[in-house]
């Protein structure tokens, strides 16, 4: 489910500004995705948070499958994803991400000791933060503000 923490842009000029006339560029625009309601709804919180002052779009999605329908819809500055998640895990999610956008940064979140193993040897291991549950705020708040280039010194 989508479920925006900061209105999407409705128009083209509102999603692009003018960089001719000194206007910000436009906001970054994130995935996250866990099957658990809670953790999805907090990572979501914090992420919308990390954007120091120029807050990221963000969506969510339940699934696999649902992060999948919604990649297929729209372009993410950064990818949040659970590993295990019900149907089509973080690995596939991950996956499609990089098939749509190569370079776009990923922060695989997980329990699984096994994770860091399997991500490596998926080739999707470039670019991509492996967060092992249960993790702090403050240093998964510092991994999205790198990703999304805030300066982590600007807090």
């Amino acid at each position: 489910m989508r479920v925006p923490l900061v209105a999407t842009p409705s128009s083209k000029s509102e999603a692009q500004p003018d960089s001719d006339h000194g206007s910000p560029p436009p906001r970054a625009r994130v995935l996250v995705v866990d099957d658990d309601a809670d953790i999805r709804e907090t990572v979501a919180s914090l992420v919308a948070l990390a954007g120091n002052g120029r807050r990221p779009y963000v969506s969510t999605a339940g699934s696999g499958e649902e992060a999948i329908a919604l990649m297929a819809e729209l372009s993410f500055s950064l990818l949040v994803t659970d590993y295990h998640l019900g149907g089509a895990d973080g690995l596939a999610v991950l996956s499609r991400a990089r098939a749509a956008s190569p370079g776009v940064p990923c922060i695989f979140m997980t329990a699984d000791p096994e994770a860091a193993r399997i991500l490596e040897e998926s080739g999707l291991a470039v670019n991509t933060v492996l967060m092992e549950k249960p993790f702090g705020v403050d240093p998964f708040v510092a991994v999205v503000m790198r990703a999304l280039g805030v300066s982590v010194a600007a807090t």
